[in-house]
């Protein structure tokens, strides 16, 4: 909260690593709430660390952990396409569950398209490849790729599951965010 940030400045104005003057102080508050903890950690100011609120994960990115990733793409998606089949997309689905592998998958997914065409596709959920892949063929506008193994995961369109999946692609917020994730190789930086 903007009282906790205050009484943080407040209390730890001496310390080197805390903004002093006022438009220091403006930029620090303006900045998201992971940059700010750090912070908080790196001064340790340990007797504000229980008024800190950390929100759980963003609903969206829990149904894609608890029901997308183990059901469809740990199940589906990642075995047909993204154990090498497909150039470039490699999956996970060892453990499904697991939040860290559900959510390097979902990094993963967000950042793989193919031809230009988006894997999540947040303005048009049902034109997402990770849908139209599981279409049969001559029903999608965007085929899945030849692969070993293949056989479609919907019937069609009209899909229950079809349909669960691009209502969670539609509840995603529209614009991709920066999560503070890094993989080396991937975007193209060493961290």
């Amino acid at each position: 909260s903007s009282r906790t940030l205050d009484m943080f400045l407040e209390r730890y104005s001496d310390h080197a690593l805390v903004p002093a003057g006022r438009r220091d102080r403006a930029a620090f508050k303006r900045q998201n709430g992971r940059e700010q903890l750090e912070l908080f950690f790196q001064v340790q100011a340990r007797d504000l660390y229980d008024r800190v609120d950390i929100s759980p994960t963003p609903a969206p990115l829990d149904r894609f952990r608890r029901s997308v990733n183990p059901d469809y793409v740990a199940r589906y998606f990642a075995p047909t396409f993204g154990q090498g089949a497909v150039p470039g997309l490699t999956l996970f689905n060892r453990r499904p569950r697991l939040e860290a592998e559900a959510l390097t998958n979902f990094y993963l997914l967000t950042r793989f398209s193919n031809g230009g065409d988006p894997m999540i596709n947040r303005a048009d959920p049902e034109q997402s490849l990770l849908l139209q892949w599981g279409l049969p063929r001559e029903d999608a506008r965007f085929p899945a790729p030849d692969v070993d193994g293949w056989r479609p995961a919907f019937r069609s369109s009209d899909d229950a599951e079809f349909r669960r999946y691009a209502e969670w692609i539609a509840s995603l917020y529209p614009e991709e965010l920066d999560y503070g994730i890094r993989y080396p190789g991937l975007d193209g930086g060493s961290e």
